[in-house]
Protein backbone atom coordinates (compact mmCIF):
# COMPACT_ATOMS: atom_id res chain seq x y z
CA UNK A 1 0.00 0.00 0.00
CA UNK A 2 1.22 3.46 -0.82
CA UNK A 3 1.78 6.34 1.55
CA UNK A 4 -1.05 8.83 1.13
CA UNK A 5 -1.58 12.44 2.09
CA UNK A 6 -4.25 12.90 4.79
CA UNK A 7 -4.02 16.67 5.07
CA UNK A 8 -1.24 19.13 4.35
CA UNK A 9 1.86 17.93 6.17
CA UNK A 10 0.38 14.60 7.31
CA UNK A 11 0.81 11.22 5.57
CA UNK A 12 -0.63 7.83 6.49
CA UNK A 13 1.94 5.04 6.39
CA UNK A 14 0.17 1.70 5.79
CA UNK A 15 1.76 -1.18 7.71
CA UNK A 16 -0.51 -4.11 7.00
CA UNK A 17 -2.94 -4.48 9.88
CA UNK A 18 -2.10 -1.06 11.35
CA UNK A 19 -1.13 2.40 10.20
CA UNK A 20 1.32 5.03 11.32
CA UNK A 21 1.19 8.75 10.60
CA UNK A 22 4.12 10.87 9.48
CA UNK A 23 3.88 14.58 10.23
CA UNK A 24 6.09 17.21 8.61
CA UNK A 25 6.93 20.07 10.98
CA UNK A 26 9.27 23.00 11.22
CA UNK A 27 11.65 21.02 13.46
CA UNK A 28 11.65 17.87 11.31
CA UNK A 29 9.43 14.82 11.09
CA UNK A 30 7.22 13.22 13.73
CA UNK A 31 5.93 9.65 13.53
CA UNK A 32 2.79 8.59 15.39
CA UNK A 33 3.02 4.86 16.19
CA UNK A 34 5.52 2.34 14.86
CA UNK A 35 3.50 -0.72 13.80
CA UNK A 36 4.23 -4.39 14.45
CA UNK A 37 7.84 -5.63 14.60
CA UNK A 38 9.50 -5.73 11.20
CA UNK A 39 7.53 -2.80 9.73
CA UNK A 40 10.30 -0.21 9.95
CA UNK A 41 10.96 -0.43 6.19
CA UNK A 42 7.54 1.12 5.55
CA UNK A 43 8.50 4.10 7.70
CA UNK A 44 11.92 4.46 6.12
CA UNK A 45 10.38 4.27 2.64
CA UNK A 46 7.84 6.96 3.54
CA UNK A 47 10.56 9.27 4.84
CA UNK A 48 12.71 8.78 1.76
CA UNK A 49 9.65 9.16 -0.46
CA UNK A 50 9.27 12.70 0.90
CA UNK A 51 12.84 13.41 -0.17
CA UNK A 52 13.95 13.45 3.47
CA UNK A 53 16.76 11.64 5.26
CA UNK A 54 16.19 9.27 8.18
CA UNK A 55 17.90 11.62 10.64
CA UNK A 56 15.12 14.14 10.03
CA UNK A 57 12.73 11.94 12.05
CA UNK A 58 12.96 13.74 15.40
CA UNK A 59 9.94 12.47 17.36
CA UNK A 60 8.15 9.12 17.74
CA UNK A 61 4.85 9.33 19.62
CA UNK A 62 3.00 6.18 20.75
CA UNK A 63 -0.77 6.28 21.17
CA UNK A 64 -0.48 3.27 23.49
CA UNK A 65 1.84 0.38 24.29
CA UNK A 66 0.40 -2.54 22.31
CA UNK A 67 2.71 -4.44 19.92
CA UNK A 68 0.89 -3.16 16.82
CA UNK A 69 1.83 0.39 17.88
CA UNK A 70 5.34 -0.04 19.32
CA UNK A 71 6.69 -3.18 17.62
CA UNK A 72 9.12 -1.50 15.22
CA UNK A 73 10.08 1.30 17.60
CA UNK A 74 13.52 0.00 18.56
CA UNK A 75 14.56 -0.48 14.93
CA UNK A 76 13.27 2.97 13.98
CA UNK A 77 15.04 4.68 16.89
CA UNK A 78 18.31 2.85 16.13
CA UNK A 79 18.31 4.20 12.57
CA UNK A 80 16.95 7.70 13.21
CA UNK A 81 17.82 8.70 16.76
CA UNK A 82 14.23 9.92 17.22
CA UNK A 83 13.08 10.82 20.70
CA UNK A 84 10.15 8.72 21.96
CA UNK A 85 7.02 9.74 23.84
CA UNK A 86 4.62 7.39 25.64
CA UNK A 87 2.12 7.49 28.48
CA UNK A 88 3.94 6.57 31.73
CA UNK A 89 1.58 3.64 32.42
CA UNK A 90 2.64 2.00 29.13
CA UNK A 91 6.39 2.29 29.69
CA UNK A 92 6.80 -0.95 31.71
CA UNK A 93 4.96 -2.92 29.00
CA UNK A 94 7.12 -1.41 26.29
CA UNK A 95 10.35 -2.05 28.17
CA UNK A 96 9.51 -5.64 29.11
CA UNK A 97 7.53 -6.69 26.04
CA UNK A 98 4.37 -7.30 28.08
CA UNK A 99 2.16 -8.34 29.61
CA UNK A 100 -0.15 -6.14 27.64
CA UNK A 101 -3.51 -4.91 28.77
CA UNK A 102 -6.33 -6.99 27.29
CA UNK A 103 -7.31 -5.88 23.82
CA UNK A 104 -11.06 -5.36 24.02
CA UNK A 105 -13.30 -3.47 21.65
CA UNK A 106 -14.49 -0.13 22.86
CA UNK A 107 -18.04 -0.07 24.22
CA UNK A 108 -20.69 0.62 21.62
CA UNK A 109 -22.80 3.64 22.31
CA UNK A 110 -25.91 4.14 20.31
CA UNK A 111 -28.73 6.44 20.08
CA UNK A 112 -32.07 5.50 21.57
Amino acid sequence: MAVKRVIKGVRVVPMGMSNAFLIEGDDGLTLVDAGFPGKEAAVFGAIRGLGRSLDQLKHLIFTHGHPDHIGSAAAIVRETGARTYMHPLDIPMAESGGPFRPMRPAPLFCCG
